[in-house]
């Protein structure tokens, strides 16, 4: 797993800019990015709630659990972390291009039928 500088995460994601907001939850917003290299990429970043609290516990459970997984076409990976300079943590993911599992289940108007879900 890599560590990012937070400084090139803060420039993919343009300032983790509302626009780039490609999901959210209960600990925070997943952001588009698009790093140096061109590579698109999923930047998971905890609330501000938790970073106020410097609460790093669930992203660093989400990191050590996605990290133990094998490598599988069927799971998003995770590529590595970074901490910005009050030590918020924030996963960087590859990036599901065509959405999320909710979105496809519960917000698509056709959603796939039983055998594809499963």
């Amino acid at each position: 797993m890599d560590e990012f500088d937070y400084e090139e995460l803060e420039a993919a994601t343009e300032n983790f800019s509302p626009s780039r907001i490609i999901g959210k939850g209960s600990h925070g917003c997943v952001y588009k990015g698009v790093l140096k290299d061109g590579k698109l990429v999923a930047i998971k970043k905890q609330s501000l709630g938790l970073q106020k609290l410097q609460d790093n516990s669930k992203l660093d459970n989400e990191a050590r659990i996605l990290s133990s997984l094998p490598q599988n076409p069927y799971l998003i990976n995770l590529l590595g972390t970074s901490k910005n300079c009050v030590k918020s943590k924030v996963l960087v993911m590859e990036h599901m291009p065509n959405g999320t599992l909710y979105d496809l289940l519960h917000v698509s108007p056709t959603p796939p039928p039983w055998p594809t879900r499963a």
